[in-house]
């Protein structure tokens, strides 16, 4: 039965890839051309991100279907977990979008597959979830469904690309473990002042320089877990211009990393930490 769903599930996201293609395409298949680069991207990404849940969730567990409710912001890790599904959905989007985008497909193609990836995968780990001893989490799927919604949100209202959705993670020890490490992570919202200001003060204002607020918490591991708010300096990567298709794909998907830059950290516990480079 795991099996059947690991098929249906991979062969789901198979047929969201190829449907983007159309009948022009057809003249063109025998040329390595954008397009091709695109689809075999999208194609092993998809594929080997099945199989890579089949043997991380499914292979071993005997546990039945089930469902999981852990509290969400109240949770093991304050809410951490649900803004970091957010955030990957979201970055999936605009990964796709970007992608997509450069190799020119249609803007229905672009964001219709767009969204249908990410979903598709969220859905499929919380399904190797629901088999596992986590259990289907619908806030989790819920909190997927919010990052693609806010992607799509910021392309067909431009207003709300001023409002960047961001992450930094910058491990305090050689140990990248994402999803365990949630001390190192800072979600950020990142606000473009140049554009939000009115008048003379929005025009004045650096491009390159947003002002951004951001969540994280800290001894995670250890605890008890406290709540961090932090504040500071973002750079907008996107104020800067380039005629390069390939470069500003690049350029817009790494904007939704919070490189490090001045802060301040608010804790109730301590006193303000202040640094010039806010790491974590």
């Amino acid at each position: 039965m795991k099996q059947l769903i690991v098929i249906l599930i991979l062969l789901l996201k198979l047929v969201v890839v190829s449907a983007q293609t159309d009948s022009k395409y057809a003249a063109y298949k025998k040329s390595l051309t954008k397009k091709n680069l695109v689809i075999a991207g999208l194609v092993v990404q998809q594929s080997s991100s099945s199989l890579v849940e089949y043997k991380w969730w499914w292979q071993d567990s005997s546990n039945a279907f089930h469902f999981e409710h852990d509290g969400v912001f109240n949770n093991y890790s304050f809410g951490m977990d649900k803004i970091g599904h957010a955030f990957v959905s979201h970055l999936c989007y605009h990964a796709i979008h970007e992608a997509m985008t450069w190799a020119e497909f249609t803007p229905k193609q672009t964001l219709y597959t767009s969204i249908a990836l990410p979903a598709f995968w969220a859905l499929s780990i919380e399904i190797g979830d629901a088999f596992s001893p986590y259990g289907f989490s619908v806030p989790d799927l819920v909190a997927n469904f919010a990052g693609i919604g806010y992607g799509v949100l910021q392309h067909q209202l431009p207003f709300f690309k001023n409002i960047a959705f961001k992450l930094s993670y910058y491990p305090r020890i050689p140990v990248y473990r994402l999803s365990s490490n949630y001390d190192d992570h800072i979600y950020w919202l990142s606000f473009n002042m140049h554009n939000l200001l009115p008048g003379i003060v929005g025009h004045k204002w650096p491009e390159v320089i947003n002002l951004a607020a951001g969540y994280s918490i800290e001894d995670y591991n250890k605890g008890p877990i406290k709540r961090e708010f932090v504040f500071g300096i973002d750079i907008n990567l996107a104020a800067i211009k380039t005629k390069s298709k390939g470069l500003t794909a690049i350029k817009n998907v790494v904007n939704l990393i919070h490189l490090p830059s001045p802060g301040v950290k608010v804790t109730r516990e301590h006193t303000p930490q202040y640094k010039v480079f806010m790491l974590n």
